[in-house]
């Protein structure tokens, strides 16, 4: 009987190694198959992650472009003010200097301004256009050329208007071209 208790613990030992060894052959497998499975899926994750890092790139590659674009917008926007804003003041000043001729002109027909009625920017007008003239020189004797009124040649004038019967000219901003 002890034989026979031997033979069988002998049969159930050897059967549990089997077992066990076949438990832990499955269990290896398996291990390897999770750690396989773990290691896909973190090259997997590594992989999204860069792409999500490469994208961002790009999209703040894109974002830098649109900012370079809108500045360059901007830009051409804020010239394009200026340069509307210099018409505009170009044409009040036009405008300033279409009032005060009509000014003179009125009082002209009204008969207020017998002699010649000046704004005080035709007065700086003139100023600035008599020191801009040449003096017209005589050749032989290198004196300038001048009328016993005291007019040069190229001197500014304003002359009056001279609208009667039988004559019609209205005057104005004129040049002395001779004496």
């Amino acid at each position: 009987e002890a034989s026979e208790l031997a033979e069988h613990a002998e049969e159930e030992a050897s059967e549990l190694a089997e077992l066990a060894e076949e438990e832990a052959s499955e269990l290896a497998d398996h291990t390897e198959e999770e750690v396989s499975e773990l290691a896909d899926h973190a090259e997997e994750e590594v992989s999204e992650m860069a792409d999500q890092v490469e994208d961002e790139e790009e999209g703040s590659e894109i974002i830098e472009e649109e900012e370079k674009n809108l500045d360059k917008h901007g830009q051409e926007k804020d010239d394009e003010l200026n340069l509307q804003d210099q018409s505009l003041d170009m044409l009040n000043e036009d405008e300033d200097q279409c009032n005060d001729m009509e000014a003179v002109n009125d009082q002209q027909e009204e008969g207020e301004g017998e002699e010649n009625v000046h704004t005080e920017k035709e007065e700086s007008n003139e100023e600035m256009e008599k020191e801009k003239v040449v003096e017209e020189v005589d050749e032989e004797d290198e004196e300038v050329v001048e009328s016993a009124d005291g007019f040069c040649v190229g001197d500014a004038v304003i002359v009056e208007s001279r609208t009667y019967p039988g004559m019609n000219k209205p005057g104005g901003h004129g040049r002395i071209t001779r004496v």
